[in-house]
């Protein structure tokens, strides 16, 4: 038999692990955690702000993994298209059923000459239908993140924003 249980001492944090021999002895483990649980808090706060920071500018947040042709879609960047603010990875071909007229075309070719690296950012400008049937004009930008040991692009992030008003 084994029991877990987490307990504060002095300033620290320790996981505490008894078990229960068949001879009647007890082995009981400590594991000292506070720097794990300080990385959590750190970790909380970081998304708190980059939260904020998303919605004080009214950006959505993508990311593309070229391993898995996949792009990850920010609560935020959900919002801008009118869908519910959950994040989600969809196939990145679902991002062409969006754009408007040559729009799927402009962003390909800027996310192939990043991924080429012929260019280090890629700044375009395009219209998408929101999920309301709107159309909207999207700025979406990105640079590669990662790369890997033979330099090609494996991870790329970007943001993009809603820029009908200035249209």
């Amino acid at each position: 038999v084994e029991s877990h249980e987490r307990v504060r001492w002095r300033d620290r944090v320790l996981d505490v692990t008894v078990k229960h021999l068949p001879n009647g002895w007890r082995v009981q483990t400590l594991g000292d955690v506070t720097h794990e649980k300080s990385a959590d808090a750190l970790l909380q706060a970081s998304e708190e702000r980059l939260k904020l920071a998303l919605d004080a500018t009214g950006l959505g947040l993508w990311e593309y993994l070229a391993t898995k042709d996949e792009v990850y879609l920010s609560p935020s960047w959900q919002q801008i298209l009118g869908y519910p603010p959950e994040p989600r990875w969809v196939p990145s071909v679902y991002l062409t059923t969006l754009a408007v007229e040559n729009g799927a075309e402009l962003f390909r070719a800027a996310l192939v000459d990043l991924l080429k690296g012929v260019t280090r950012h890629f700044c375009v400008e395009h219209q998408a239908v929101k999920a309301s049937g709107v159309i909207i004009w999207l700025q979406p930008e990105a640079e590669v993140a990662e790369r890997d040991p033979q330099g090609r692009a494996v991870r790329v992030v970007g943001t993009t924003k809603n820029i009908t008003e200035r249209k």
